[in-house]
C-alpha cells in the first residue's frame, strides 16, 4: 500500500501508525525504502492504554483502533487515511482538495452484499448515508475540536451489541450527518466489480463505470479471496499487488488458499474450462 501511494500516488509524507509489537528492523527496512523513493515517514505508535477495554476482531487485530487517534497523534489540519488492504492506482492530491471544512470526514458509500443489507439498520443508519472506512479524508482540526475520538469510544462503551463490525459501525454513527460522500473511483471496493447493478444503484451508472474503469484507490475488503494475495483472487489484481509487493524489502510472500481443490480451481479458470473468480466470497 505504501509503495503504491508513493509512486503511483504521488504521496511524500507518510504517517504510519502502529503498536509496540512493530520490530526496529522492520521499520528501519520500511523507512529505507520510503527514503529511497523521495518520500519520508514517520512512526506512531499507539500505546495499548488507549485501546484498553475496545472490542477487537481477530482478524484485524488492535489496528482496527488506530486511526481514530489520528487527530491527537498529528498537528495536520486533515490527512488522507488508506487501510492496509488498498493500492493507490492515480495520483492522491486531488482528494486532498475536497471540500470537507465543515465536516469530520470525506468518505465513499458502503455497498452492501445481500447478505449485508441488514447492518445498517440494524446499527440506525439509513444504507445511503452508511460510508466505508478504508479511505478516508479526515479533517483533523474539527475532530479535535469536537473530540470525536472521544465520541467514538463512548459509543463504543454503550453499545448493546448491535455493532457487528465496531469499528466502522461506530464511525458512521459518531460522524451522522457530518461526512461528504466522495465518488467511488476513490475507494473501488470489491463489491463495485462483484455486485455491480447494487453499485450503481448506490452511485449511479456512470460513476461505477468510472471507478472500474479508471480507480483511484482499489480497495480489496472483505475476506480470504477477496485479497490479491489469495490463489483464487483476480489474475489482474495479483499482478499489480505483486508488482508493488517485489519492489518492498519483503518481495516473497507464499499465496494464501493454496489448497488441492483451489490449486485445480484456478488451474480451470487460467485455461479457461470455468470462469475467471472476481475476487468475492
Amino acid at each position: 500500500m505504501i509503495h503504491s501511494a508513493i509512486t503511483a500516488g504521488g504521496a511524500r509524507i507518510i504517517h504510519f501508525l502502529h503498536g509496540a509489537d512493530l520490530p526496529r528492523p522492520e521499520a528501519a527496512k520500511l523507512e529505507g525504502m520510503v527514503d529511497a523513493l523521495g518520500a519520508s515517514i514517520s512512526f506512531h505508535e499507539i500505546a495499548s492504554r488507549r485501546i484498553a477495554g475496545l472490542p477487537v476482531d481477530n482478524r484485524f487485530g488492535p489496528a482496527m483502533w488506530y486511526r481514530i487517534f489520528v487527530g491527537e497523534l498529528l498537528s495536520l489540519d486533515r490527512v488522507l487515511y488508506l487501510d492496509i488492504d488498498t493500492l493507490a492506482l492515480d495520483r492522491l492530491a486531488p482528494i486532498m482538495e475536497f471540500d470537507i471544512s465543515d465536516v469530520y470526514l470525506g468518505a465513499v458509500r458502503n455497498v452492501f452484499m445481500e447478505f449485508h443489507s441488514h447492518r445498517p439498520r440494524q446499527v440506525g443508519i439509513e444504507a445511503s448515508k452508511y460510508f466505508n472506512s478504508g479511505v478516508l479524508l479526515l479533517n483533523l482540526e474539527l475532530m479535535r475540536t469536537e473530540q470525536f475520538c472521544d465520541r467514538v469510544v463512548r459509543l463504543i462503551a454503550e453499545d448493546d451489541g448491535r455493532m457487528e463490525w465496531p469499528d466502522q459501525d461506530a464511525l458512521n454513527l459518531a460522524a451522522a450527518g457530518r461526512w461528504m460522500a466522495m465518488p467511488p473511483r476513490w475507494n473501488c471496493m470489491n463489491t463495485l466489480l462483484t455486485r455491480r447493478q447494487l453499485a450503481v444503484e448506490a452511485f449511479g451508472d456512470d460513476p461505477v463505470r468510472e471507478a472500474i474503469q479508471n480507480p483511484a484507490i482499489r480497495h480489496f475488503e472483505g475476506p480470504d479471496l477477496n485479497k490479491p494475495w489469495h490463489l483464487l483472487h483476480d489474475r489482474r489484481w495479483q499482478q499489480i499487488y505483486r508488482q508493488h509487493r517485489s519492489a518492498t524489502p519483503w518481495p516473497d510472500f507464499a499465496m494464501e488458499g493454496r489448497t488441492l481443490r483451489n490449486q485445480v480451481k484456478r488451474l480451470a479458470c487460467d485455461l479457461g474450462w470455468l470462469a475467471a473468480p472476481r475476487g468475492e466470497v
